[in-house]
């Protein structure tokens, strides 16, 4: 019997089921979710202009790259609520100790977040002074307003980690999936009330999307008064936050190599080479965001088992989820990025008509390897978390990537093209996963040997057989819209077929 099918058998129907359940509904929610966001970005850029969304992209990554510590806070309220939970299970657990009480790493995590809001607004207000972005001087108020807007709207977004956090610990993915639509309807509605706008579009723009965070927030609130966790008063255990602002502060270069890979690579482009170039830049980073989702989408409902089985003591079943998670991951996301790589170009001219330039369809192809390569950080980061000791892991991975963007800027002051940081990014992507599962063996247990055979062989396999008939159709076939969708089709029904012993162990009756 194979490792796959031995494990399948160790989780209980019910643990699977659970699984199963919350990935349908955020599968669901994130298709919903992708082609809205597709058809808003499309409007948003033909309203705008490509100066405009440019200048919205560099801005609002101006004020996100500094708030990279959200990350590391939603990292640590995730884990510090599902280990609670999970050890509850666990036969020599005290519940009694109030430093793994559920409700108190609720209370906790909700100061702490309150302070970062206001680091945000200083923040914010700090920049707001400073014109250093290459903004053209008819923009710099309207860039201003903007700037305030984000702020705003960033305190907000701050303060949604905790109760993100609670719903996704109690594995109540339906609700999660109800505010990701809410607030992809709201978007949709901002976008169509902007193309009928005499005034300034930019300002209007990010002012409505505001009133979709007030929205969205309001509906998290609401949802999250059913659980027993949330409670706003009562006193704060300093020892347990120790324990989370220590646990933060290790994470804290992942969330910083994050924001730098994302929104550092925007603010770099913006300064050196201007608005029109960044637009290209944000589409593709906007459309590799998009198909991460799906993958961090599963992650969300995969990864509270892997903390909770590994605080249970359940070492083998936190294991078994890791690579059936991460198999998993890469036959999906197998599915999505081939036919969008092979046929970009088509794509991308279907979606943006005259805004799509040669220079976007590079930079997502780019994006597209760097979302590949970077498909198995999601579960076995969750395992690593799981054990507490996240500072060595933290500081190697994430610095590789954080070293990346400084070494694209050396290499766009020596005159070096756009694209260069993205190849840096993807580059620095690739290293860190070689550390990450490097650490994976070393903090879990997890043997290399073994995670190679399970994970990294079958699915280096996988793509190999499904990109063989659909790169020889694309390469030979004269280009035309028939050509393109053949190409599509085919891509899609290869990466199926052979990512299927990847998707079969999740449905087993």
């Amino acid at each position: 019997m194979s490792h796959i099918h031995l494990w399948v058998i160790l989780l209980s129907d019910e643990t699977m089921n659970l699984i199963i359940k919350n990935t349908l509904f955020l599968y669901s929610r994130q298709l919903i979710v992708l082609l809205m966001s597709l058809y808003t970005t499309r409007i948003v850029v033909s309203a705008l202009g490509q100066s405009d969304y440019g200048l919205f992209g560099a801005v609002g990554g101006v004020v996100l790259m500094f708030t990279f510590m959200t990350g590391s806070l939603s990292n640590a309220t995730s884990r510090f609520l599902s280990y609670a939970m999970g050890r509850g299970k666990r036969p020599d657990a005290l519940m009694e100790d109030e430093n793994y009480s559920p409700s108190l790493v609720f209370r906790t995590s909700w100061r702490i977040h309150l302070y970062m809001a206001l680091c945000v607004v200083v923040i914010g207000a700090i920049l707001a002074q400073y014109n250093w972005l290459n903004i053209p001087q008819e923009r710099v108020y309207a860039c201003q307003i903007v700037l305030y807007i984000v702020v705003f709207r960033t305190v907000i977004s701050t303060l949604q980690i905790p109760l993100f956090a609670l719903n996704i610990a109690n594995e109540r993915m339906d609700i999660y999936a109800l505010v990701g639509l809410i607030d992809a309807f709201g978007n949709l509605i901002v976008a169509l009330a902007i193309q009928q706008a005499e005034m300034d579009r930019l300002v209007l723009y990010a002012a409505l999307g505001l009133i979709v965070n007030l929205v969205v927030f309001a509906t998290l609130i609401i949802s999250c008064r059913r659980f027993e966790e949330f409670q706003f008063r009562g006193e704060v255990n300093y020892i347990l936050l120790r324990q989370m602002s220590k646990y933060t502060v290790w994470t804290l270069t992942a969330s910083l190599g994050a924001a730098l890979r994302s929104n550092g690579v925007v603010v770099l482009v913006q300064k050196y080479f201007g608005s029109v170039a960044t637009a290209p830049v944000v589409i593709s980073q906007k459309i590799c965001n998009s198909i991460n989702s799906f993958t961090q989408n599963f992650a969300t409902a995969s990864n509270p088992q892997i903390i909770k089985q590994w605080a249970a003591g359940n070492i083998n079943e936190s294991h078994q989820m890791v690579t059936m998670a991460s198999r998993l991951t890469w036959a999906l996301l197998t599915l999505l990025c081939l036919p969008l790589f092979l046929e970009a170009d088509f794509v991308m001219q279907l979606w943006l008509k005259e805004e799509c330039t040669p220079e976007a369809v590079l930079y997502t192809r780019i994006m597209l390897i760097t979302c590949m390569i970077d498909a198995f950080s999601f579960s076995a980061s969750a395992a690593i978390q799981a054990t507490g000791h996240v500072a060595k892991y933290n500081f190697t991975c994430s610095g590789i990537i954080i070293i990346s963007v400084p070494i694209a800027w050396g290499l766009y002051v020596m005159g070096y093209p756009v694209e260069t940081a993205m190849w840096c990014v993807c580059g620095g992507t690739a290293l860190a996963q070689i550390a990450r599962i490097i650490f994976l063996r070393n903090l879990t247990g997890f043997r290399l040997r073994k995670y190679s055979s399970l994970v990294l062989f079958p699915c280096m396999v996988q793509l190999l057989i499904a990109t063989s008939i659909p790169t020889a159709l694309f390469i030979y076939l004269d280009k035309s819209i028939i050509s393109s969708l053949l190409v599509l089709g085919v891509s899609d029904i290869s990466a199926f077929v052979s990512g299927w012993p990847f998707i079969r162990p999740w449905f087993r009756k």
